[in-house]
């Protein structure tokens, strides 16, 4: 299959995101995966500097959030969860939501956007729930 010229990927974006709600359910899934990332910099951070890395080789990666949240005493109901938000997977209708937010932040790749759309209540619940968690243990 040809390679799509970039103006194609946008309007073909742009379409998409007129129809029905699906602009504003992307937005918030943006948002509500930059607030995640709030939440897990500084802890982060703070596990990296610890470790010998400097912070601006700070990687969203599953395993270092882990293991910065658990040396800070915050613990997940559900380990799964941090998988879900943060993992690597790309499995359609499993995506991570790191993943997801990667493809359509930098190549606005349309399945993504779907994704986004298609599971829209189960990611807000899931950030919801990892926020929730979060504060609740600081």
């Amino acid at each position: 299959m040809p390679r799509q010229s970039p103006k194609t990927i946008i309007e073909k974006a742009k379409r998409y995101l007129d129809s029905e709600d699906h602009r504003v359910k992307l937005n918030i899934f943006l948002q509500k995966f930059s607030e995640c990332e709030v939440y897990t910099r500084p802890h982060l951070e703070e596990y990296y500097k610890e470790d010998g890395r400097k912070p601006e080789d700070i990687s969203l990666n599953r395993d270092d959030i882990l293991k910065a949240f658990g040396e800070d005493g915050i613990y997940f109901k559900d380990n799964k969860l941090i998988t879900r938000i943060f993992g690597e997977s790309d499995k359609k209708g499993e995506s991570s939501y790191r993943w997801l937010r990667n493809k359509i932040t930098h190549s606005l790749m349309h399945r993504a956007i779907c994704e986004v759309c298609e599971r829209s209540e189960q990611i807000v619940t899931d950030i919801d729930d990892f926020i929730n968690q979060i504060e609740d243990q600081s």
